[in-house]
């Protein structure tokens, strides 16, 4: 009984921890936890249990970068890259992946392949996988299928979100 108890009590105090955690305390499980506390005397409970994070957990809680970006916009075609559709490189980027519209953008080489970036202005979430001659320091280039949507993007500085930096 005293074993049941205690994982009652375990369970009760893990949930109200989590809870907490994620700042949804829940009425009923603080209530639950204050009657079970008043018989700690009658069953030993371990009072700082060991919260361990999912590796999605954990990413989610690292430092997200905010900055603002000299960001332009390419095509897969001669007139972005030199390279014309008969062209064995045409539409792959420097990663070795196929060139994707709202998703694939150059990066400086300070940024590791497979970083992602979050830009409010296309409210699109991008990932670092292409290169390119003038994209150093604080520019960004975005893959666009249409050259003439490319060239009406322009050049233009916009806030961004380094979500995750890749190793």
């Amino acid at each position: 009984m005293r074993l049941l108890i205690a994982a009652i009590l375990s369970t009760i105090f893990f949930i109200s921890v989590l809870l907490f955690h994620f700042e949804e305390v829940n009425p009923i499980i603080i209530k639950a936890a204050a009657f079970f506390e008043k018989r700690q005397d009658a069953v030993q409970i371990n009072p700082s249990p060991t919260i361990i994070l999912s590796e999605h957990e954990q990413k989610s809680e690292e430092k997200k970068i905010y900055d603002k970006y000299e960001v332009t916009a390419y095509t897969a075609g001669p007139e972005s890259t030199g390279k014309s559709p008969g062209h064995p490189a045409y539409r792959i980027t420097a990663s070795g992946k196929f060139v994707q519209e709202n998703y694939t953008i150059a990066c400086p080489p300070e940024l590791s392949f497979g970083t992602i970036i979050y830009i409010p202005f296309f409210n699109e979430t991008f990932i670092c996988e292409d290169r390119g001659g003038a994209i150093k320091g604080k520019t960004l280039d975005i893959y666009m299928e249409n050259v003439d949507d490319a060239r009406q993007f322009g050049r233009r500085v916009l806030d961004i979100v380094i979500i995750d930096q890749s190793d």
